[in-house]
């Protein structure tokens, strides 16, 4: 009988203990009134600022030297519009949107010129763009990017119709396959 006893006296006591070491120790309390404020956010690092900024001059430069060279682009989609036209192709579609894509290009024209403007004056830079005046310099990413986007928003559509004209007429004349020779 006192081994039944012990047991169930020793089962009570263990129960007991989980119970209370389920329970929390310590009370938790909100932050009064007159607790001292966040400290304010770091201030951002002007050497860190200072090279994201010579990064996006750098691509911006990169960006308006590629649209300058669109002309190429254009002279080789045209060129293989002729030799296309020359195998008794139908080319009418590719040749409409390159119309448009002209067009667009024409109309984009004062964006790109008041980027590659920004960019040349160079404000907040020095020759080998580095940064020299970190205002300034942001405004001269500021205002060529927003010029590059304005550019690319007149542009856009016209380039992914000329893409689909392409994309649907090589689907339509697929290039010849070789056979292996033995």
């Amino acid at each position: 009988m006192k081994t039944i006893f012990h047991k169930l006296t020793l089962l009570a006591v263990v129960v007991a203990a989980l119970m209370l070491a389920a329970l929390p120790l310590t009370a938790v309390f909100a932050a009064g009134q007159n607790e001292p404020p966040a400290p304010p956010a770091a201030t951002p690092d002007p050497a860190k600022a200072a090279a994201r900024l010579e990064k996006a001059f750098a691509r911006e430069q990169k960006i308006v030297e590629r649209l300058g060279n669109a002309d190429e682009f254009i002279a080789r989609v045209e060129k293989l519009i002729e030799r296309a036209a020359q195998n008794g192709k139908d080319v009418a579609a590719i040749q409409s949107a390159l119309a448009d894509l002209k067009t667009a290009m024409q109309d984009a024209q004062p964006s790109l010129d008041t980027a590659t403007g920004i960019l040349e004056a160079r404000a907040g830079f020095d020759d080998q763009g580095k940064v020299t005046d970190l205002a300034a310099a942001r405004e001269t990413v500021k205002s060529a990017g927003e010029a590059l986007k304005s550019y690319r928003e007149t542009v856009k559509n016209a380039f992914q119709a000329l893409k689909a004209a392409i994309k649907a007429f090589r689907e339509a004349n697929p290039r010849p396959t070789r056979t292996p020779q033995p």
